[in-house]
């Protein structure tokens, strides 16, 4: 995670690791970065994932207005 001062902006580098027993497949999920106190610190609504096996890990980078550098953990919430 790094905040980009000048543009008031916040590059989020984080991986999607499938945990499930099954395989996903074309599935929008909701990203949603949790802060220290439980509050919700921004949400990307549109997390697209085509395709990944059991075990897999899909790489994720997206910029968020604002700082929210103080994200404690991101949960995907399926559509």
């Amino acid at each position: 995670m790094e905040y980009l001062k000048e543009n008031d902006q916040t590059a989020v580098r984080f991986d999607i690791v499938n945990t499930t027993s099954e395989k996903v497949d074309d599935q929008l999920f909701t990203s949603v970065l949790i802060g220290p106190k439980d509050e919700v610190l921004a949400e990307m609504p549109f997390t697209h994932i085509q395709d990944l096996e059991v075990g897999q890990t899909h790489a994720l980078e997206v910029i968020f207005e604002g700082d929210v550098t103080a994200t404690k953990q991101i949960k995907l919430v399926e559509k």
